[in-house]
């Protein structure tokens, strides 16, 4: 049987189509590329784990390799699936690797946010880990966490961290924090922080102003020049 030229040239698109896809990682492979890949590879990496799904991540969750758990939390921190709790809990609280600890807590308190309800399961270990724990980030995305759960006595510690960071990332997550819990000082934190030079925290503050502390800035006769800060360029 011969085959036509055409029919030839539409099999090789197929062809090179299929292959430009790839195969999918394998778990070695992945686990290769997030310890001595290249960012752009470590990014493909977490997607390839995240794309195995949410029975892969618990799995991998349990991985005797530090660096595999943080990532498999970090995707399941992505999913936000209430399913993943005891998952998180258990990592955040007895994970013996600095990193998992942090991915599992900041991974809590993506969850609180998207689901409040779950707040209650995990107060009490948040709240121990918040005071107890000797790891400044993990007492930090702790206080965070319990900031979404409308815990007002963390305000002030997240005032006081929010003052002196330069770190846009931190400044959002405070900020978000923040929004559960209105008060006068946090409105006019979010004042000052709303020319931030980082575009990440002028967005968190209008996130914050968004959530809840609009009403506390208008009361405040705040609320002209906050907005025009907030659509004026950064002048830092």
């Amino acid at each position: 049987m011969v085959i036509s030229l055409p029919v030839r040239l539409f099999l090789l698109g197929i062809f090179c189509v299929i292959f430009s896809l790839g195969t999918p990682l394998s778990l070695d492979e992945i686990h290769n590329l997030l310890v001595s890949g290249d960012p752009a590879q470590k990014k493909q990496a977490s997607t390839a784990l995240f794309n195995m799904g949410f029975v892969q991540l618990l799995q991998s969750s349990l991985s005797p390799d530090g660096i595999m758990r943080a990532a498999a939390i970090s995707c399941l921190s992505s999913l936000a699936d209430p399913r993943a709790l005891p998952t998180l809990v258990r990592v955040a609280v007895t994970d013996p690797y600095a990193d998992s600890r942090q991915e599992a807590v900041n991974a809590l308190g993506k969850l609180v946010e998207e689901i409040p309800a779950v707040g209650k399961d995990i107060f009490q270990t948040l709240q121990n880990l918040r005071v107890n724990s000797t790891d400044t980030n993990l007492r930090w995305f702790s206080t965070n966490a319990l900031g979404m759960l409308g815990q007002r006595d963390v305000v002030p510690e997240i005032h006081n961290v929010l003052k002196l960071t330069d770190q846009p990332d931190v400044a959002w997550q405070g900020l978000v924090s923040l929004a559960r819990v209105p008060t006068q000082g946090t409105a006019l934190l979010a004042y000052e922080l709303v020319m931030h030079p980082e575009v990440s925290s002028r967005w968190g503050c209008l996130y914050a102003v968004s959530t809840g502390i609009c009403a506390l800035i208008t009361r405040h006769s705040l609320s002209n020049s906050f907005f025009l800060r907030l659509t004026s360029p950064s002048k830092h």
